[in-house]
């Protein structure tokens, strides 16, 4: 299992994990005041078409499905917490 935090640039997608077929899930923690959008490509938004999933300050997103990119976005600074867990060979 890999955890880590980081700290998000306001107004910029940020790419927190790379596409890996080896995962079995990861979940975003968001200890943070903001409201923070989670995207499978670069192009996650707060708005529009791109609209991400939001992920409210205090709550979390798990996922156990996905073994592509996943991409942040924030409106303001923040700080969240990524886990992912890899499945045993």
């Amino acid at each position: 299992m890999v955890v880590f935090s980081i700290e998000l640039t306001p107004g910029r997608a940020m790419r927190v994990l790379p596409r890996n077929p080896k995962r079995a899930a990861y979940t975003v923690f968001n200890p943070s005041p903001h409201t923070i959008y989670l995207g499978h490509d670069q192009n996650v938004t707060d708005a529009g078409p791109s609209m991400g999933i939001q992920i409210i300050p205090g709550a979390a997103y798990e996922d156990e499905f996905h073994k592509g990119e996943v991409w942040l976005y924030c409106a303001s600074a923040a700080v969240v917490t990524v886990e992912e867990a890899l499945k045993e060979e």
